[in-house]
């Protein structure tokens, strides 16, 4: 379960601070809890219906735009039944990849007779396929709502998650230039870009 979270403004004297004594007030202390609210990432807006007719698939989808924070390995899956189907919608989670952990949010505010899992996988890119298969999938005749839940990470697992969009940039960076300026010319074009930096200076 999300843990609650506590946000303290505290303000201390710059001059007057050791490193074994801190002198400092707390003034505000806020406690809030995520796990009863409905957050803006996780609100469904509706569909598309503005595309041209050479961009349409075959299933309508959302205009939406994900960063790396905004992704996750954490799925938040709403509008499941409530007929205790849990252990079948875990099932075909696993399809896609290796889950760590899975539970219920019985606070979570959902539609009646429905209720919302939370789903950690392993891998961040067997996340982004489940959400992709699971998004909008008639599930015992409710209609699924996938969406990231990045509020449920660690410090370390985000750090980790930005260390590991950064390795494949990289590596799709190196694919790109080999395969658009080829292993010669790539040579030549690094070399023009240092002499012109050398002549430059």
């Amino acid at each position: 379960m999300l843990p609650t979270i506590t946000v303290i403004k505290r303000t201390t004297s710059d001059k007057q601070m050791s490193t074994n004594t801190t002198r400092a007030s707390t003034s505000l202390v806020t406690i809030l809890n995520l796990e009863n609210q409905i957050l803006p990432h996780h609100r469904f807006f509706g569909f598309c219906k503005t595309r041209p007719f050479y961009r349409r698939g075959k299933r309508e989808t959302a205009v939406k735009v994900f960063t790396v924070s905004s992704e996750s390995k954490y799925l938040l899956i709403q509008k499941v039944p409530s007929l205790n189907v849990g252990k079948e919608l875990i099932n075909r989670c696993e399809n896609f990849g290796v889950i760590e952990k899975t539970w219920i949010l019985p606070d979570y505010p959902c539609d009646p007779f429905t209720e919302a899992h939370v789903v950690c996988y392993r891998n961040i890119v067997d996340a982004r396929r489940a959400k992709r298969f699971f998004d909008n999938l008639s599930f015992y005749g409710s209609l699924l709502h996938v969406s990231y839940a990045p509020e449920y990470e660690s410090v370390d697992e985000t750090e980790q998650k930005l260390i590991l969009r950064n390795k494949e940039v990289e590596t799709r960076s190196k694919l790109f230039r080999l395969a658009f300026y080829g292993k010669g010319n790539d040579v030549r074009t690094t070399t023009y870009c240092e002499n012109e930096a050398k002549r430059k200076k």
